[in-house]
């Protein structure tokens, strides 16, 4: 009884947790096998999970997940590149938070490339979906996917509101130039991206373009993204490093696309004999989920603003009548606080 009470208590949890929303119950024979017992024990445990309505028996004999009853949204997703980030960690744990307060649940699960048929089965399985894109553009495909999918999808972090897509970006344009305005006593500020290319990157490099023109700056573009699921830091340290060999860095000051790359680009002017702030000033586009301001020496970056009122406005909208997002499709902060760090100088 032990075994039965065992393999009840799992099964259970795994309903519980909606691990079978975006596929189907395994099978007698399956569980059998993945859980290493007898069929008859297995069955056991099955016959009292349908006694007490967590799971039913199909016409076909097969047995399920039991339907539900009609209620207030509570299975939510973060759907989200299968490759652990900080990033990633943080909007799990805001969104969770947020989440149980109404007394809902929510499930990571990950993907590894726009055709992953993780993609479709998870969009469709919940009543809530944040996703989270991979490092490039939306393609044609995931688009339609997920405005034809029937559920209410929010994008996080890219601009998607010229698909139609209700999106949330902390990272605005003029964010971008203030911080730059950090480095303004340079004559010379370039450029380093290493992250994949995608909506966010290009509209960072084109506001470091803009506010370079603006200021009768010089400076150069490293744009050297890795692949997806690569390295950026290790990239970033690489092509830092080998600028530096060269005498190719190209000015005094560098603005970094992400926090990835400006750790990259910080030890690899300290291996260069140099000093962050002193010989080159450094700042980023944002703080690497907060780690920049514990650097040593810290950097200047912008500051993660606060995220339970755009996340909440999100949930409003899971658990409300209204289909159609309501008001701006591009929800983002008027004003993200810029940290001056040590990297600068300051």
């Amino acid at each position: 009884m032990a075994r039965v009470s065992a393999i009840t208590d799992t099964l259970e949890q795994r309903v519980l947790n909606a691990d079978y929303r975006a596929r189907r119950f395994p099978s007698l024979a399956e569980l059998s096998a993945e859980l290493h017992a007898n069929p008859r024990t297995v069955r056991k445990a099955l016959l009292d999970l349908v006694r007490r309505g967590i799971l039913h028996k199909l016409p076909s004999g097969r047995i399920a997940v039991a339907p539900e009853t009609p209620r207030a949204v509570r299975h939510l997703v973060l759907l989200a590149p299968a490759y652990p980030t900080p990033w990633i960690a943080i909007w799990h744990r805001a969104i969770e938070r947020l989440a149980t307060a109404r007394g809902w649940q929510l499930k990571l699960v990950g993907y590894t490339h726009w055709r992953d048929v993780m993609i479709s089965q998870t969009i469709r399985a919940f009543d809530g979906v944040f996703f989270v894109p991979l490092g490039d553009d939306l393609p044609a495909e995931a688009v339609s996917l997920l405005k034809s999918s029937g559920r209410r999808v929010v994008v996080l972090e890219q601009d998607t509101s010229g698909y139609g897509l209700p999106c949330l970006r902390f990272t605005t344009p003029s964010s971008i130039r203030r911080l730059l305005d950090e480095v303004a006593n340079h004559e010379a500020v370039s450029c380093l991206n290493t992250q994949p290319m995608g909506g966010n990157i290009q509209d960072r490099i084109d506001q470091w373009r803009l506010w370079t023109r603006a200021h009768g700056k010089v400076g150069q573009l490293f744009n050297e993204p890795v692949e997806l699921f690569g390295s950026s830091l290790e990239r970033a340290y690489a092509t830092t490093r080998r600028l530096l060999e060269q005498r190719a860095l190209g000015g005094t000051a560098l603005f970094c696309v992400t926090g990835a790359a400006a750790l990259g680009a910080m030890r690899a002017i300290r291996d260069h004999g140099l000093c962050p702030g002193r010989d080159i000033a450094v700042c980023s586009a944002d703080d690497d989920a907060g780690r920049l301001p514990y650097t040593v020496p810290s950097v200047t970056c912008l500051s993660s603003p606060e995220w339970d009122p755009y996340l909440q406005v999100c949930l409003d909208w899971f658990a409300g009548d209204h289909s159609e997002w309501q008001g701006p499709l591009l929800v983002q902060p008027d004003d993200v606080p810029v940290f001056q760090g040590e990297s600068t100088g300051t």
